[in-house]
């Protein structure tokens, strides 16, 4: 997911958080060339999308993102396969 700079922010919420962990995002903050602020949507943002695609049983994130997890029935073919192959060989 990409953060979309254009998205109206009508919420706000107050967090108390470490001061090692505020450092780090900041950091990041920095590297990434954001906000503090922004840094924290995004990081939301994503967390949030991959809980949605846990949840939904399906896709992969990362260098992966988009590509569908196989599922059950494609996990016991590929095995059916491999395992007819060997017994073959």
């Amino acid at each position: 997911m990409h953060h979309n700079t254009c998205r109206s922010k009508d919420s706000a919420i107050t967090i108390r958080l470490s001061s090692s962990l505020k450092k780090r995002l900041e950091q990041r903050a920095r590297s990434q060339r954001r906000s503090l602020s922004s840094q924290v949507v995004y990081a939301l943002e994503q967390l949030a999308a991959l809980d949605h695609a846990l949840r939904e049983g399906g896709a992969f994130v990362g260098m992966f993102s988009g590509v569908k997890a196989p599922s059950d029935g494609d996990i016991r073919e590929v095995r059916k396969l491999l395992w007819g192959r060997l017994e073959d060989d």
